[in-house]
């Protein structure tokens, strides 16, 4: 859920995470290490989702990499 301002009310998970990036033309790809997901796309690093709810700072770097 997103309030005004683009802040989250609750900690957003991996699995709304994968959903995001999916929407913006991220491709999960096979690997990450255990319980993570691995997330490509075309002319950008790749991005390791970590499994369950992610804290804000750990949200905030992955939005921040995925260029949202």
């Amino acid at each position: 859920m997103v309030l005004s301002g683009g802040k989250s009310a609750m900690p957003m998970t991996q699995k709304e995470m994968v959903k995001l990036l999916t929407a913006h033309g991220w491709i999960k790809t096979r690997g990450g290490k255990g319980s993570h997901i691995k997330m490509e796309k075309q002319g950008e690093r790749p991005i390791t989702i970590p499994h369950g709810e992610l804290n804000k700072y750990t949200e905030r770097g992955i939005r921040k990499q995925a260029g949202l």
